[in-house]
């Protein structure tokens, strides 16, 4: 793969490719980037939006606003919001690729480890969580920031492999220092859902206004959905007609790639494509 690709960095990361470009035959190398390009498009729109959303009703509205926003302003903060965070990406993108020393499956798993899932424990127990105060997930989110740093960063540390060497052996350290992304899953999930819970001593202490938000909104949660009252007449029929002729004229434009110079097994992969969608 590096005398393949000598002008990347990491030429591991091509291994996808080169497969790809040896084995898949004329035509549907094309269909592979195409459906690359649209997932990452996907994704990221998708993500884009939620963090916009999350800003917007989480920062924005109650401590910028103090609840005084109206839909109009919000939507507009909403859209420069995604503007700023499209941006970020980008600049993180282009920092990644100059740095060169780390690969993006290992990019994304610190990301991961450092931020999701300090994020992810406050969001899921909000589901059960009854009598948590209002900056609890807060508290509980920065929390668990703090110790992916402390273990992504500090695990490697004359200071870390002494805290450590105090319970695990010299084999055990070396395992623990390779792999932080499995350790911040083992000790920031059950920490940070120690201080998430931890904050409801303090629910007593909150607005009524507030213990009624969250009667309301635990209200809301458990109510059967009305289908007709809330979504109208039933479309699923409709919904299914259109991704069926979505993907008859999808797998009628693969099939033309048949007309493309192949060898037979190749041919026969290629219509196996058109034939399933």
């Amino acid at each position: 793969i590096e005398a393949q690709f000598p002008m990347l960095e990491i030429p591991a990361e091509a291994s996808y490719f080169a497969v790809a470009i040896n084995v898949l035959p004329n035509g549907l190398l094309g269909l592979l980037v195409a459906c690359i390009i649209a997932s990452t498009m996907s994704s990221m729109d998708s993500a884009l939006n939620r963090n916009a959303g999350y800003f917007v009703k989480s920062v924005y509205e109650p401590f910028v606003r103090r609840n005084q926003a109206h839909q109009g302003e919000l939507l507009m903060v909403g859209r420069i919001t995604t503007v700023f965070f499209a941006a970020l990406v980008i600049g993180i993108s282009i920092f990644v690729v100059q740095r060169g020393n780390l690969s993006l499956f290992d990019m994304y798993q610190q990301l991961n480890g450092r931020l999701t899932v300090p994020m992810a424990v406050p969001v899921f127990w909000g589901l059960f969580a009854r009598r948590i105060p209002k900056w609890g997930p807060w508290v509980a989110m920065f929390f668990g920031m703090l110790v992916s740093f402390a273990l992504f960063d500090g695990l490697d540390s004359d200071v870390g492999r002494l805290m450590l060497g105090w319970f695990f052996s010299e084999s055990s350290i070396e395992y623990i220092v390779a792999h932080p992304v499995t350790w911040s899953y083992l000790v920031n999930i059950p920490l940070t859902s120690i201080v998430f819970w931890g904050t409801g001593i303090f629910y007593k202490g909150c607005s009524d206004r507030y213990k009624a938000d969250v009667d309301h909104f635990f209200e809301d949660l458990e109510r059967p959905v009305d289908f007709e009252k809330e979504v109208g007449k039933d479309n699923t029929v409709f919904q299914a007609k259109t991704v069926g002729r979505l993907a008859l004229v999808y797998g009628s434009f693969v099939s033309v790639l048949l007309f493309v110079p192949n060898p037979i097994e190749g041919r026969i992969a290629i219509g196996g494509v058109a034939g399933v969608m």
